[in-house]
């Protein structure tokens, strides 16, 4: 017959044992620490020099002193000296200044649930479901609630390095169709995807600009892609709907429109490359004449002129056309087709770039 119990190693009293009290009171000490366990703390290395009797450490790692060799050990400290009990799987301790539970799982002690953190940790948490070692927080639940203490509430997801993610990924069937964060840089970055494997930027902004660009974003000048965005340097709210213009780039760079007057008449410039120009009860003396436009067209081939007579009681006959990119020659007949003095209105369309 073995002289120790099986699980607790418990000294038992022999037959015909002389001082029995002996391996009785030793039986009840190794009780008294292992029932209703419970330990100051697991995070200390060597024996605290204020410890009273009775109290109890788990070792940490790494045991100095008296508690050298001893790591993971229940310590007991017995007024003036300290004894130690190895644990055994599935023994289960009460840690006084975490105030949680750790099981010996034949390695290391463990926090009840999986942890084997720093104090208040757990390693993995499941709510309705199971966590692993990758989702190491799991939650089944038709909704899940975050909510202030007071005032704000903030959620953050943290990542080692830049090229490292930090995302919200939206799944189909535990398959990715949609994300963002940072995915392998610090711009943020909207993806989807059709598959779970290859994802498309949808949008990305530039963490230093905030610029945007992505596949939802007109790419240059000339993409016309249906359901895209327009960039405004390419688009025509760049600076505002009316203001000045400037051909120095492709597009020119400004508003979406200019207008003005001065003593030629009327102008009105597009972002296009359109210009009109006008000119109102302009009197032509003996019946031809030239008017400068008010601003300059890119060439002479790119303007068509219209010329009305003002007349509300004589029947006359109007004309012009463009000489050049600055004027244009106007003439007024009579209905035998002699030149004829009167007044007449202008219309000029063409490009100014």
């Amino acid at each position: 017959m073995s002289d120790q119990s099986i699980v607790l190693s418990l000294p038992y009293i022999q037959g015909a044992q002389a001082q029995k009290h002996v391996t009785h009171n030793e039986a009840l000490r190794v009780l008294d620490v292992l029932v209703q366990a419970a330990v100051t703390s697991r995070t200390l290395r060597d024996a605290p020099a204020d410890a009273a009797q009775g109290d109890r450490y788990i070792v940490a790692a790494g045991g100095l002193g008296a508690w050298e060799g001893q790591d993971g050990a229940i310590a007991v400290f017995e007024g003036s000296y300290w004894t130690f009990i190895a644990p055994k799987p599935g023994w289960q301790v009460n840690l006084l200044d975490e105030d949680t539970s750790v099981v010996f799982n034949g390695t290391e002690w463990r926090v009840r649930g999986g942890g084997a953190g720093p104090s208040g940790s757990n390693e993995t948490f499941g709510v309705n479901t199971t966590a692993d070692d990758t989702n190491r927080l799991a939650v089944s639940a038709d909704a899940t609630l975050l909510s202030h203490d007071g005032t704000d509430h903030r959620l953050k997801v943290n990542k080692a390095d830049v090229a490292d993610t930090a995302s919200l990924l939206f799944q189909s069937g535990f398959s990715g169709r949609a994300e963002m964060g940072l995915t392998g840089s610090d711009d943020f970055a909207i993806k989807v995807s059709m598959d779970g494997t290859s994802f498309v930027d949808a949008m990305r902004f530039d963490a230093g600009t905030g610029i945007a660009s992505g596949a939802a974003i007109q790419s240059d000048s000339t993409d016309e892609t249906s359901g895209r965005l327009m960039r405004a340097e390419w688009g025509v709210l760049r600076e505002g709907l009316v203001g000045p213009l400037a051909n120095d780039g492709d597009p020119p760079t400004g508003a979406v429109m200019d207008s003005g007057s001065n003593a030629d008449g009327q102008w009105v410039r597009f972002a296009d490359g359109t210009q009109i120009c006008s000119l109102r009860n302009f009197t032509l003396n003996g019946g031809t004449g030239q008017w400068v436009f008010p601003q300059r067209f890119v060439s002479s081939g790119t303007v068509s002129v219209v010329v009305t007579s003002t007349s509300t009681t004589i029947c006359r006959i109007a004309t012009g056309r463009s000489t050049s990119a600055t004027r244009a020659a106007l003439a007024l007949f009579d209905t035998d087709g002699a030149p004829t003095s009167g007044g007449i209105s202008a219309v000029a369309h063409g490009r100014w770039f």
